[in-house]
Order: structure tokens, then sequence, then C-alpha cells
């Protein structure tokens, strides 16, 4: 009965689709990534051109660090690539690849909007504000220093 049970669970976890490993730090991935800039999806249309999934139109509301573009692109697959859905709003960090700004997988986006489960919870929305809070105040930071050791 263990050997099955072992084999169960052997199953269930090789064919998750989630087997991810991301792992994110506000600080060193503002470092890494090209431009980082807050800004609202203003339209989408799917694109299975050159590995994407889908490109969004974007109003750029704020920029941290670098020149982001108007328009974006997500990879196919992957693990924690941003859903580009219409007027919702992220902090976007992102490359260029062939002169495309991309979200690739493992990508450190933040939403800011809550999932509908984290809006119905109380203590998990509150939870929820005060890490997006503090993630915008790093950010706030981060983008001040650069300002500051780049004159």
């Amino acid at each position: 009965m263990m050997k099955l049970l072992y084999l169960s669970l052997f199953i269930i976890l090789i064919n998750t689709p989630e087997n991810c490993t991301c792992s994110y730090n506000i600080a060193s991935d503002f470092n890494t990534f090209e431009t980082v800039f807050k800004a609202r999806i203003i339209e989408t249309s799917s694109s299975f051109k050159k590995g994407f999934n889908k490109t969004a139109k974007l109003e750029i509301l704020k920029v941290y660090k670098g020149k982001p573009d108007n328009k974006i692109a997500s990879k196919l697959g992957g693990c924690s690539t941003p859903i580009l859905s219409k007027n919702k709003s992220w902090i976007f960090f992102t490359n260029k690849e062939n002169n495309i700004q991309v979200l690739g997988s493992c990508n450190p986006s933040i939403k800011l909007y809550p999932s509908k489960l984290k809006a119905k919870n109380p203590k998990s929305l509150k939870h929820w504000k005060e890490r997006l809070d503090r993630n915008l105040n790093i950010l706030d930071s981060l983008s001040k220093n650069k300002k500051i050791l780049s004159n």
C-alpha cells in the first residue's frame, strides 16, 4: 500500500505544470532587468509569432528604470509569466530581445490588483496590500538612488 502511495505521489509531482523554482528579490531584480516601470494595459492581442503568446499596448504611468516601450510581449509557456489582461496595471520588469520588450519565464513583475481569492479575504487582502506597499517603497528608493548615482 505504501509503495502505491509513493508511486502516486511521484506521478503527481512530475506531472504538475507548476514545477517552478522562481525566487525574487526586488533589489537584485531591479539591477538585473533593463527596464522597470508601472503601466496599465490598454489592449491585448494573441500573437504566436517568434515564441510569444500575447502582446499588449501599454499606458506608461511611471518609470523606475530605463526607457520602456508602450508595447510588450509575453513568452509562450514558462513559469510565473505575467498574464496580460486589459485594464490591469502592473510593475513590469523587462528586457529587450530583438528590439521587443519581453516578459519571460520567472518574471518578477508585480500585479497592482489582488487576485479574486485575496480580495474576498480581508486578512489576505491586508497582507497583500502591505507587501505591495513595501515593494513600491523599495522601488522608489532604488529609482532615486540610481538617479543620484548617475548624476
